[in-house]
């Protein structure tokens, strides 16, 4: 479907066409509101998404895993309007069918997909757990997963492990250690040289936590030769916006005015969505890289606007490593336009909150703005 995405030239008119279509056969379906949910661009269009995949798995025609499907995508489109009670309930329906499945061991080699399905409610619960700040609690959640899998003797098929390394790479970045992965994209970019792209994104992100600025300048430098698109076989795509997500933390710290431009432009379209990666992933409100966007470019009234409406909405998800990157974002331009006083009590809630969680990184940043305002 990515080539429809690319031929019409954005996610929005190709989720606006999907949702017009009526889906040809039932395997179809899923692949329809995928591309609709992810061109989720506006609160209707995402109730849109959501009401017709409900109506969908109303039908008798679907299959079990069809069902299965318009769940996910349910879970998906809830993150998409931060609505956690929903995710919830979408989660719980998704566990309850997949619980009705044959068991994956049972299946042998034709058990991949049912493989997916029944560790996707195991991995909805470590995505609530990072949301509730209980990073630890997640990085348990993952090493449960793995020891089901041992025990089942399932493996992982390479989409399915791609799905774990996301979450990872989520979770730790909250941690202020996802470099540990890096093995794994170095390893990645050997066997699938038309990633590099995607590689060079992510490595970029691993030499900031670790503070190697000229490193994160040459894997940026990258993104901005191809327009912050990536290629596939020589072919430009549109990013994906959790990607452009990463590629706005980036370009905070080692990006040019005109990148900002760039990518506050891409993203703006979604300013009032929370942005999610499929059904497990969430990258909290989108107005917190426009505002950290819009900020390096000297908007200063986007700004404010966009880290008020960021700070509201992942309070509405629940969000809560989200949270502390909003205010810590929030203080630290209110300190770059001279309104140091007003950035105080922002500064102090971030603080204890990426203590709490165990924010490495944000908290040493926050307490490095204290100083600095002191001063």
């Amino acid at each position: 479907m990515r080539w429809i995405v690319n031929a019409l030239g954005d996610f929005q008119t190709a989720a606006r066409l999907a949702l017009r279509l009526a889906p040809p056969a039932p395997d179809a379906f899923r692949q329809l509101w995928l591309l609709a949910l992810q061109g989720a661009a506006d609160s209707v269009l995402a109730e849109d998404v959501h009401a017709g995949a409900i109506r969908l798995m109303q039908s008798d025609a679907l299959t079990p895993i069809q069902r299965l499907d318009g769940w996910a995508i349910t879970m998906g489109s809830r993150l998409v309007l931060a609505d956690l009670d929903g995710y919830e309930r979408a989660v719980r329906e998704f566990a309850r069918l997949a619980e009705l499945l044959p068991q994956p061991a049972r299946i042998g080699q034709h058990g991949a997909r049912l493989t997916a399905y029944s560790a996707i409610p195991h991995c909805a619960r470590i995505t609530l757990a990072v949301m509730r700040r209980q990073l630890t609690a997640a990085e348990q959640g993952f090493t449960r997963l793995q020891e089901r899998s041992e025990r089942l003797g399932l493996a992982f098929t390479p989409e399915q492990a791609n799905h774990v390394f996301c979450m990872l790479h989520w979770l730790y970045d909250y941690q202020d250690r996802s470099s540990q992965l890096e093995p794994l994209i170095d390893r990645h970019l050997e066997l699938n040289p038309d990633a590099q792209w995607l590689c060079a994104l992510t490595k970029a992100q691993f030499a900031l936590e670790r503070g190697e600025e000229a490193a994160a300048r040459s894997g940026f430098r990258v993104l901005r030769e191809s327009g912050f698109r990536p290629h596939l076989r020589g072919k430009p795509l549109l990013a994906k916006p959790e990607t452009l997500v990463r590629a706005a933390h980036v370009c905070r710290a080692v990006g040019e005015p005109r990148d900002a431009a760039v990518l506050y432009e891409a993203l703006h379209p979604r300013a009032s969505q929370c942005i999610q990666d499929g059904a497990l992933i969430s990258l909290g409100a989108c107005a917190r890289p426009l505002a950290e966007l819009a900020s390096q470019l000297g908007w200063h009234d986007q700004a404010e606007q966009h880290f008020r409406a960021a700070l509201a909405r992942n309070e509405r998800l629940g969000h809560r490593p989200e949270l502390v990157r909003t205010r810590l974002g929030w203080a630290r331009a209110l300190v770059d336009m001279g309104r140091t006083k007003e950035a105080q009590s922002l500064l102090a809630d971030a603080s204890d909150s990426a203590r709490q969680i165990g924010m490495v990184s944000d908290l040493a940043r926050a307490e490095r703005l204290a100083r600095n305002r002191a001063d």
